[in-house]
């Protein structure tokens, strides 16, 4: 990674909002809470694709362009009863009969490009942005959602650890 692009890129965009785009839940057929005593969390996130898109718009002092920056990033997150073989290992999938929830949410992250042309964003050091800071901007959201949904479905909240962006991917201008 190229520390410099990625600097002007973290210095070039600021997040507008986070919205999820998709909601996929999905709660065990004939699951009774009442006879979960030891379940676990799953939680996996990718970053999808990153897209740049120019708007004109009208105001009262004329047409004004703005270059917007459009992230996904797609979580899902499960709640495991602990079958007779026990928690699986992170590599390995849980046991279909053995998932209560499976939530699969998708998240828009958008962006305002500002003080610079979309060429001028580096596209190795967008993908690294996709991949560190979007799912850290976006997790807040991600965590409060999926745990009240779990919640809603009268089952114990997931438990969601905190993210952290590494040293490497945060900005040097504090």
């Amino acid at each position: 990674m190229n520390k410099e692009k990625f600097e002007f890129v973290l210095n070039h965009v600021a997040l507008q909002q986070v919205i999820p785009s998709r909601i996929n839940f999905q709660l065990a057929e004939g699951f009774d809470v009442r006879l979960l005593t030891q379940a676990y969390s799953r939680v996996n996130w990718k970053g999808g694709e990153v897209s740049l898109a120019e708007l004109e718009f009208e105001t009262p002092n004329g047409p004004t362009q703005l270059t917007m920056m459009r992230c996904t990033v797609l979580t899902r997150t499960r709640i495991v009863r602990v079958g007779e073989a026990g928690i699986p290992s992170d590599d390995q999938e849980p046991d279909v009969d053995d998932v209560v929830m499976d939530a699969e949410i998708d998240f828009r992250l958008e962006y305002a490009v500002v003080d610079c042309t979309p060429a001028e964003l580096d596209e190795q050091a967008l993908n690294e942005f996709l991949g560190k800071n979007a799912p850290f901007q976006m997790w807040p959201y991600y965590r409060e959602l999926v745990q009240n949904l779990a919640v809603r479905a009268n089952l114990p909240p997931p438990h969601i650890p905190p993210f952290r962006v590494p040293k490497s991917h945060q900005s040097n201008n504090k």
